[in-house]
């Protein structure tokens, strides 16, 4: 039942504009995810969704222990129209994952636990209870709430004598008593959450700030920092482990506070957007590091008309090499305080032996690559055929093989040093001169490609197209970049891909799998965006947003049909 339950919970919550049904969730939960069934209606036909293949398998999974079949997932008992919600809570002995939902028809719910589950419940002022050993159900005619308790196995072996001089037990079993504790406090923390005893997330203002009505799903985590130094203190080896028991605790200086994150399902395009908070210390040495804009002369050797995909980046160096080794220092000495003294001396180390500003003009932080092409090669390849004495007879054969062409330019102020550097490793015959670049050659065998590089316009180059670096070298490569430069210039960094390009260039086999999905999403998706900016206040916003092409069908339509196709 809790299987069945848990996937119908998961799935209203991509279904479910509710009566405050977040006061249901505690105050102290770490993290809160809330899906806007409103909105996805809005785009989604309820009808559509039942006759997809998908909603099928919903439906058959409900229909196995009922009576009565349903047709649709709108006759389940769940409101399709409200806001659902998951909510995670972690403490020392128990984490607590909630699902809170609205309730059309209590009695069509309750037909789909079944009839053996349903002789198990239990009528208690007006609510009624299902317990199992790992979860809890508790509804009435209009709301339904479900948590399932994921118990600290450390928490109750490092306090098993107290628990067992603390409690009367007439079992002389320490499993039973665990299992007895962990189903009673799961049950009046459900019930406090149910009858709104806890202090609810609403009186958080950081969460209420995060509320967003447009979006169909959002996510809010109180601490990102806590959360995943949680998860790594639960999941880490036992030398992790040492490392970290430390009596005298240790604060994190540095640290990333909330996060926040929206999907938003629009008719042409489908965004992510996440915003992370930082505490004042990290966000001041964020800004330093993000302080920077990409350089200008790199826009003139870009032509997105003809670019694939490109990745674009661009900090302050020299600000990373003074502030990155503090930053790491006092995040893993607060993880780990028994090697908190090492890290500093290391950091220490580092510092003394790095000049910052030399490497921050060697390397600027501002870099570019570009996907230009991708082609298919015929390519040599050996193999080897051994006959009964063992003796091996060499064979080389052919093989198309897709290869890269790319572009990739790092900033650089130090020219004369690189323009040295290439002609010393001239001298020792691992690369050759031209005119205006260099070829390198040692690698060869090695590399199934060749590489050209050259340096101009405080731009060091690497490609492996000869043609390219010749067109940079000698100022005839002809840019187009109006399309994208605003994103390249007021981004710290920025993802693209075409869609289309990429998918147009794979090899083509009509009979093939891969080529069909990969069909219907060049007839669904155009290019996809990733944008990252720099830290303004504490706060740091990105985006991945994937432009759609004109079509009859909405977005949701759509990810069902791909739904529907990928095995």
């Amino acid at each position: 039942m809790k299987k069945t339950l848990l996937f119908l919970c998961l799935m209203y919550a991509s279904l479910s504009f509710s009566q405050r049904l977040d006061r249901k969730i505690a105050q102290s939960s770490d993290l809160v995810v809330s899906i806007n069934g409103n909105n996805i209606l809005d785009l989604l036909d309820i009808h559509l969704f039942d006759n997809s293949s998908f909603g099928k398998k919903v439906l058959k999974s409900v229909n196995r222990k009922r009576k009565e079949k349903v047709n649709s997932v709108a006759d389940i008992g769940f409101s399709l129209k409200n806001k659902s919600y998951y909510a995670f809570k972690q403490t020392d002995s128990i984490n607590y994952h909630t699902f809170v939902m609205n309730l059309n028809s209590a009695n069509d719910f309750e037909k789909v636990i079944g009839e053996s589950k349903q002789k198990k419940i239990i009528k208690e002022n007006g609510i009624n209870i299902l317990q199992n050993t790992k979860d809890i159900t508790i509804w009435n005619d209009h709301t339904l709430l479900l948590v399932i308790a994921d118990r600290s196995y450390s928490y109750f072996r490092k306090n098993k004598e107290r628990l067992i001089k603390s409690h009367v037990w007439e079992s002389k079993s320490f499993y039973k008593l665990k299992k007895h504790l962990a189903k009673k406090w799961t049950k009046e923390y459900a019930l406090n959450s149910f009858n709104e005893k806890n202090k609810s997330i609403r009186n958080n203002s950081s969460y209420l700030k995060s509320i967003n009505k447009k979006a169909i799903a959002s996510l809010w985590i109180r601490s990102y920092s806590d959360l995943v130094n949680s998860a790594l203190k639960k999941n880490m080896g036992f030398l992790l482990k040492k490392l970290a028991n430390d009596k005298d605790t240790l604060k994190n200086k540095y640290t990333v506070e909330s996060m926040v994150a929206h999907l938003f399902v629009n008719k042409n395009d489908i965004t992510f957007s996440t915003e992370i908070f930082f505490n004042n210390a990290l966000a001041k040495s964020l800004r330093k590091i993000y302080n920077s804009k990409l350089n200008k002369s790199f826009l003139n050797y870009i032509d997105t008309n003809k670019a694939l995909s490109y990745l674009s980046f661009s900090i302050n160096t020299s600000n990373l090499l003074k502030e990155y080794p503090n930053i790491i220092v006092n995040t893993y000495g607060s993880l780990f305080p028994k090697i908190k003294e090492e890290a500093t001396v290391a950091s220490d180390l580092i510092n003394l032996f790095l000049d910052e500003e030399a490497i921050g003009k060697l390397v600027t932080g501002d870099a570019v690559l570009i996907l230009n092409d991708l082609k298919e090669e015929e390519v040599n390849y050996t193999t080897y055929d051994y006959d009964k004495d063992f003796k091996k007879t060499e064979n080389v054969k052919t093989k198309k093989e897709l290869r890269p062409s790319f572009l990739f330019m790092l900033g650089t102020e130090n020219k004369d040093l690189i323009t040295k550097l290439s002609l010393l490793s001239a001298k020792h015959n691992t690369t050759t001169t031209y005119d205006k670049y260099f070829k390198v050659s040692s690698l060869k065998e090695k590399l199934p490609i060749d590489l050209f590089f050259t340096t101009k316009d405080g731009i060091f180059f690497v490609t492996n197209s000869e043609k390219q670096i010749k067109d940079i070298a000698n100022d005839t490569f002809v840019s187009n970049v109006k399309k994208h430069q605003s994103l390249l210039r007021k981004n710290s960094s920025v993802a693209y891909i075409d869609i289309n390009g990429i998918l147009a260039k794979l090899p083509s086999n009509s009979n093939s799998y891969e080529v069909k999905l990969a069909t219907k999403v060049m007839t669904t998706f155009k290019e996809v965006y990733i944008t990252t900016g720099s830290v303004k206040g504490k706060r740091m916003k990105s985006e991945l947003k994937i432009n759609l092409k004109e079509s009859s069908k909405n977005p949701l339509e759509v990810l069902l049909d791909l739904f529907e196709d990928i095995k």
